[in-house]
């Protein structure tokens, strides 16, 4: 039982497959990439919340069937050490022979037996989507999506795809950001993916070189088939919060801002922000931005700024780091900051653009 592959494509479906590994498992075959020669090399991988499938081209194959499981970290580490650009694979027994030039490796496998059975989605809602544009959809929310994983309900993105729309949507209790593209869609339907699995599709998408990709959803789960990767994400069963309620209807105060002057005068007084209570004010009249940080120990910092301004002179702090965050991802030159009072939320979105913005909690004065 043996193959010939090439180097190049082996280390990079190693890698694409390493993205679904367990990372802490008490069962080892979770550790570990499933290899299955076919008429291709297949790759499977999964973390029992995601399953991946990757597959390559043979350079050489002697038509026999057989898979085995080798751990993901020492797999990885083995092909890219090797020093040749074909790579030999046989497998007898128990072990796989691995030749590249003069090295060789022999690696003790675990049970093909063991691993869980791969199932791809293939019935459902099915649309084909583009995949740079919901890779940029997902740069711009997925910062905002809760890290702390006992908070289900938010420990990820929200999909919903609403008639000729697509929006994405993440929060953290703190924050909320939107984006939405048009699509070509007449269903209505939602789901929750959590934002382990989100972070590795965004991965995928990057390295992605079809322009669309086919999305399935049958209820349970989504899988996402895109240039020689099969996706199959559970969906998380909770209930996400109804955004909707956390969008201001409306504003007393409306300020246009330079973005990279804003960036730059905010990046300033975070300095000593981070060394006091990690909070900027913000003081606003005329046609005039004044922003302020204080720390009891170690000083302030002071900056202004012209800006545009309609209605009401406001007074108001945040964290910096939360502002910072949003408006980088704004890809206008100037930035839009909707004021209602201090006590309610921020949102910023670029002037006169329609499809995403950032909801920002204020800090107490």
């Amino acid at each position: 039982m043996k193959i010939l592959v090439d180097k190049s494509k082996l280390e990079n479906a190693v890698m694409i497959a390493a993205r679904a590994v367990a990372p802490k498992t008490v069962k080892p075959v979770l550790s570990g990439i499933l290899f299955e020669i076919d008429e291709r090399l297949n790759f499977y991988s999964t973390d029992l919340e995601m399953g991946l499938k990757h597959s390559v081209d043979l350079d050489e194959a002697n038509g026999e069937k057989f898979k085995f499981v080798l751990d993901a970290k020492l797999i990885s580490e083995v092909v890219r050490s090797l020093p040749e650009d074909k790579i030999e694979i046989s497998f007898d027994g128990n072990v796989v022979e691995i030749r590249s030039g003069r090295s060789i490796f022999k690696l003790n496998t675990m049970s093909a037996d063991e691993f869980p059975e791969f199932v791809p989605t293939e019935t459902g809602f099915k649309i084909r989507l583009s995949s740079e544009n919901v890779k940029n959809m997902m740069e711009k929310v997925i910062f905002c999506a809760s890290t702390d994983e006992y908070m289900r309900n938010l420990n990820g993105v929200f999909w919903e795809f609403d008639g000729p729309y697509l929006r994405l949507v993440a929060a953290d209790g703190f924050r909320l950001a939107l984006v939405e593209e048009s699509i070509e869609n007449e269903e209505t339907l939602s789901f929750f993916l959590s934002l382990k699995s989100m972070k590795e599709l965004q991965k995928i998408l990057d390295s992605a070189t079809d322009e669309e990709f086919e999305m399935i959803y049958d209820g349970a789960k989504v899988g996402f088939k895109l240039d020689d990767t099969q996706i199959v994400i559970r969906i998380v069963d909770t209930e996400f919060p109804d955004y909707k309620k956390v969008i201001p209807t409306g504003f007393s105060t409306k300020v246009t801002a330079n973005k990279v002057e804003l960036r730059e005068a905010i990046r300033r007084a975070a300095i000593t922000a981070r060394l006091g209570d990690e909070s900027i004010k913000f003081n606003i009249f005329d046609n005039s931005m004044h922003i302020e940080s204080k720390s009891q120990d170690y000083g302030e910092a002071h900056e202004e700024l012209e800006v545009e301004k309609d209605g009401q002179d406001m007074m108001i702090a945040f964290n910096p780091k939360f502002i910072l965050e949003a408006i980088q991802r704004i890809e206008t030159e100037n930035v839009e900051l909707n004021f209602l009072d201090p006590t309610k939320p921020l949102q910023i979105n670029p002037p006169e653009v329609l499809g995403y913005l950032y909801i920002i909690m204020p800090l107490r004065l």
